[in-house]
């Protein structure tokens, strides 16, 4: 309708009207092509985040090595000091507005850690993925955090969960707010990779306290092979 408008005016601007007007007719047109394409766009950006619905990841309570996908956040004893404290108390993590986690599935598999939490994680809290290090800001202020963060979530998520494990060549970051409109995110099991507890000096207690932790709140424990350590093997293998 607005074309034919704007034909019909453009046609008729020489027995007197206004070139204004038709300027304005074609401003118009070209601000509902935009409304279309913006509209296409945010139907775009849903499907990707739906994509990242609980519901398409799996439950490590019925772990299947040739089908699964998991949210996890990876404990690294390269530094002990940060990591220990979170095994002993893992509600320590909602002292903080994020979380990194990688999104690990049997197509791809790379860990930091030799052991680490499974989480449940609702679409809503995640601010940005990449298939790759997302530089999520690791020292700043909650100021400077809190900047971030909103920045983010102002920005479209741009890829699905196996466009993200189909890019990764390493490992990969989902960085999710540990609380949002009051959602959490949700501990749902642990993982510890075999022959781990003896990599470092702290493994062996690292590998107790999650060992405890599973036992205490009654989570599933996946063991995962140890070609999935990021360390040792940069591009493990898929699991078949």
């Amino acid at each position: 309708m607005i074309l034919g408008l704007y034909t019909f005016l453009l046609a008729t601007s020489s027995f007197g009207i206004p070139c204004a007007l038709v300027g304005t007719v074609n401003q118009m047109g070209g601000r509902l092509a935009q409304v279309f394409q913006d509209a296409n766009v945010g139907a775009s950006d849903r499907a990707v985040r739906d994509s990242w619905d609980e519901s398409n990841f799996s439950d490590p309570r019925h772990h299947d090595p040739g089908n699964f996908m998991y949210m996890v956040h990876a404990f690294t004893l390269i530094k002990p000091a940060l990591n220990l404290p979170v095994m002993r108390n893992p509600e320590i993590i909602f002292d903080y507005p994020k979380l990194s986690l990688s999104v690990i599935s049997n197509e791809y598999a790379s860990v930091v850690g030799e052991t680490g939490l499974i989480f449940r994680v609702p679409k809503e809290n995640i601010v940005i993925v990449k298939a790759g290090d997302a530089a999520s800001g690791s020292g700043w202020t909650p100021h400077q955090m809190e900047w971030y963060l909103k920045y983010l979530e102002s920005t479209p998520l741009g890829m699905t969960p196996h466009e993200v494990i189909a890019a990764t060549y390493g490992y990969n970051e989902v960085v999710a707010r540990t609380i949002k409109n009051g959602r959490r995110i949700e501990l749902i099991g642990v993982y510890l990779l075999d022959g781990g507890e003896n990599r470092f000096p702290e493994s062996r207690e690292a590998y107790q306290l999650v060992n405890d932790l599973a036992q205490k709140n009654h989570l599933p424990k996946i063991w995962f092979p140890a070609r999935y350590y990021f360390f040792e093997r940069p591009r493990p293998e898929p699991v078949q």
